[in-house]
């Protein structure tokens, strides 16, 4: 089995990045879930640990067992959602979500540590499965498979669903 590190930084913690490590992947959505923020401004951010001289860089992304999704576009009652309980992970809205123009993040298990390029193209692969089941209404952001990339900790009004799903098989 393997451990679930990411980095983490928080406002309220002065805003320095730490490596936070969790046994399961129930123990690390559970810590994403307890450091909320009611906004963007005061929210923290998470992403992969990183190796190296510690900044975040794609050249100092070390593996981990996850893959980020957002989509950016979907129209109001989508079920895209459910499209991922097929899925071991959670999502919510993000901080930018209205009940106009809803905004979803999915964060998602994957069956072992992965590479920044396997999750490139796990999230290509993702991508094309949602463009074929609901169309160009539903627009996913790319930049979210980059495991150096910041992603936002959920809002606190937001209701985070958990999926419970496959992990993502990382060598298909």
């Amino acid at each position: 089995m393997f451990e679930f590190s990411f980095t983490t930084q928080s406002v309220a913690r002065g805003g320095i990045p730490q490596r936070v490590t969790r046994p399961t992947f129930e123990k690390m959505i559970g810590t994403i879930g307890r450091h909320r923020a009611a906004d963007k401004a005061s929210a923290g951010w998470f992403a992969a640990p990183f190796g190296g001289t510690g900044k975040r860089s794609a050249d100092n992304a070390l593996r981990w067992p996850i893959v980020r999704l957002d989509v950016d576009a979907m129209p109001p009652g989508a079920p895209v959602p459910d499209w991922f309980d097929r899925l071991s992970g959670i999502s919510h809205e993000t901080h930018s979500s209205t009940p106009e123009a809803p905004r979803l993040r999915g964060i998602f298990e994957t069956n072992r540590p992965i590479t920044r390029d396997e999750s490139l193209l796990i999230g290509a692969a993702l991508t094309a499965d949602m463009l074929e089941e609901f169309g160009p209404a539903v627009v996913v952001d790319p930049s979210t498979f980059r495991p150096e990339q910041p992603c936002f900790l959920p809002p606190t009004w937001a209701e985070i669903r958990r999926h419970e799903g496959a992990p993502l098989d990382a060598d298909l």
